[in-house]
């Protein structure tokens, strides 16, 4: 099966036909563009949470004024 597959695309690439095809030179420059692009966000939705809790803090793991 690979061979007949290999065969029928090497038979494909071999046409006597010429092609506009060439070789061209690449090079670098600065392309200038200004975009005006006025707009608005607005959030979709918003969440308030909350997470009352009542206790005494024990013990603590770090150093005063640690972050």
């Amino acid at each position: 099966m690979a061979v007949l597959t290999l065969f029928s695309l090497t038979g494909a690439s071999c046409a006597d036909e010429q092609d506009d095809i060439g070789l061209g030179t690449a090079g670098r420059g600065d392309v200038v563009e200004v975009v005006d692009a006025p707009a608005t966000v607005t959030a979709r939705a918003a969440a308030t949470l909350t997470a009352a809790a009542d206790g005494t803090l024990a013990s603590s793991r770090c150093a005063p004024a640690t972050r």
